[in-house]
């Protein structure tokens, strides 16, 4: 995915902000306060999203984009989606997607040992999406 002879920043740098969104949100998870979390978490999700259109609209292994299915010759790109989904949520309803659940715990696990962790919310606890409509946002669940 090369920008050619565009202003266009190159694929690497977005996803080392990415990187680095990601590693904010893993150490605010080891902590009890959401705020922190959700910051990151915030940021991190536009990163994913930008990446995923940035592939869709530029990887272009024969000659053409692949839009999104780029998403199935990439193992795990399967769950782009759902990023999608999460970060509209969190991004366009400012749906509190995270819960502390400080019980049962997940493994495996990481340290420092903290006694709770932060999950996804259930999806019925999560505002409802927008009608779907080719409006000014398009396909904007994709």
């Amino acid at each position: 995915m090369s920008p050619g002879d565009e202003n266009v920043q190159a694929f690497a740098v977005m996803f080392d902000g990415y990187d680095w969104a990601l590693t904010r949100f893993q150490a605010a998870a080891k902590g009890r306060d959401a705020a922190p979390a959700f910051i990151a978490l915030f940021e991190a999700l536009n990163w994913a999203v930008a990446l995923d259109k940035r592939a869709a609209e530029r990887w272009t292994p024969e000659g053409r984009p692949l839009g999104y299915a780029w998403r199935e010759r990439v193992r795990g790109a399967h769950i782009m989606q759902a990023v999608r989904f999460a970060r509209n949520s969190v991004h366009h309803h400012w749906s509190d997607a995270l819960e502390r659940n400080d019980g049962g715990m997940s493994f495996p696990m990481t340290f420092p040992l903290v006694f709770f962790e932060w999950r996804w919310r259930p999806l019925a606890e999560l505002p409802p999406s927008p009608p779907r409509s080719p409006g000014l946002y398009g396909a904007w669940w994709m």
